[in-house]
C-alpha cells in the first residue's frame, strides 16, 4: 500500500489576434494584440495498493486525485495590462478539483543472480471528468475548458525497469508506455506518451538509497475528432532517494527538473490561438509506503 503527493506547475504563453481568439466578438469590434500568459499548479495525492499473487507475480492499483490551480494574465505586446473584451471564454482563474485516471496492472518481479527485473502490463481507469471539444468551442466564440482530468476511456499501459545494486553504487533503468485505443464519446482522444530513462544509484547506508538518471519523454497529441493538437518532447533530470523507516514502511522523495522541452504546433487559424508553447516546470514529489510482508520472510 502507498500514498503519495506530486506538484508540478506547466505554463504558457502565446499571442492572440483578431479574428482568431473571438470570431464573433472581433465581427462587432476589433481589438488589439494582446497576449496570453497562463501557468498551471498541479498538485496529485495518490493512493495504491499492491496484491502479491505468488511466483514473482502481483497486481497494483493508484487512485489519484488531482488539484489544479489556474492563473491568467492579459497583456498588449508592449506589456501593458489588457482586459479582453472576450471575457473568460478562453482562460480564467480557477481551481480544479476531482478524480482523475487511475491504473490497474499486472507486475513479474524476476530477481536472479543479477539485476531485479520488473515488467507490467494493463490499463487505465477512466476516473476523470473529461470536457467537451475546446477548439469547436473557441471557434463558436464560446466558453470552454482545457483541462482534462481522464481520457473517457481505459488506455494500454505497459513498462519495464531493472534495478541493479550488487554494493555500493549500482544502477536502474525504466520505460514506460501509454496508448490510446479510441477516441471517447465526445470526440476525445487521449495523448500516446512514453517514457525512457535511468542512471546510477548508491546505497549510503542500509537504509538510505540515492538515485539519479535522465528521462526522455514523449508525448503525441492529443486529438478532437481526428483532429491534432499540442503534442511535446522532453527530457529531464531525475533524483531521488528512498529511506527505510522500518522493515515495513519506506519513505521515498523524488524530484525532476526539465533540460530541454519542445512543443509541436499542429493548429492553424482559430484552434491557433488556443494553443502556446507549453513548458513544463519542475516536479516534487513524495511517496510512504507500506508492506504487510517482512522484508526477512520474502
Amino acid at each position: 500500500m502507498e500514498a503519495g503527493l506530486n506538484t508540478v506547475a506547466t505554463e504558457t504563453g502565446h499571442v492572440a489576434r483578431c479574428p482568431d481568439v473571438d470570431p464573433i466578438g472581433c465581427a462587432e469590434a476589433p481589438m488589439p494584440t494582446h497576449r496570453h500568459d497562463l501557468q498551471t499548479r498541479q498538485a496529485q495525492a495518490r493512493f495504491g495498493a499492491q496484491l502479491g499473487m505468488g511466483g514473482g507475480w502481483q497486481a497494483a492499483v493508484s487512485l489519484p486525485l488531482d488539484l489544479r490551480v489556474v492563473q491568467v494574465d492579459y497583456s498588449t505586446v508592449d506589456g501593458a495590462p489588457f482586459d479582453p473584451p472576450y471575457d473568460d471564454i478562453h482562460h480564467r482563474d480557477e481551481a480544479l478539483f476531482g478524480p482523475s485516471d487511475g491504473s490497474l496492472v499486472v507486475q513479474r518481479l524476476h530477481r536472479g543472480a543479477g539485476p531485479l527485473w520488473v515488467g507490467e502490463l494493463g490499463l487505465s481507469l477512466p476516473l476523470g471528468r473529461t470536457e467537451a471539444d475546446p477548439y469547436a468551442a473557441a471557434a463558436r466564440g464560446a466558453r470552454h475548458q482545457h483541462n482534462q482530468l481522464g481520457a473517457g476511456r481505459p488506455l494500454a499501459l505497459a513498462g519495464g525497469g531493472l534495478l541493479w545494486a550488487p554494493q555500493r553504487w549500482g544502477g536502474q533503468a525504466r520505460l514506460s508506455a501509454r496508448v490510446p485505443f479510441l477516441e471517447n464519446s465526445l470526440g476525445y482522444t487521449a495523448p500516446m506518451l512514453l517514457t525512457v530513462g535511468g542512471g546510477p544509484l548508491l546505497r549510503l547506508s542500509p537504509r538510505w538509497v540515492a538515485l539519479s538518471g535522465v528521462d526522455l519523454v514523449r508525448e503525441g497529441p492529443e486529438r478532437w475528432s481526428g483532429e491534432a493538437h499540442g503534442g511535446r518532447s522532453l527530457a529531464q533530470l531525475s533524483l531521488g532517494a528512498e529511506w527505510a523507516l522500518s522493515p515495513r514502511w519506506s519513505l521515498q522523495l523524488e524530484g525532476r527538473q526539465p533540460l530541454a522541452q519542445h512543443t509541436d504546433a499542429h493548429s492553424h487559424g482559430a484552434d491557433a490561438a488556443e494553443e502556446g508553447e507549453l513548458r513544463v516546470g519542475p516536479l516534487l514529489g513524495v511517496t510512504v509506503a507500506w508492506t504487510g510482508i517482512d522484508p526477512s520472510h520474502r
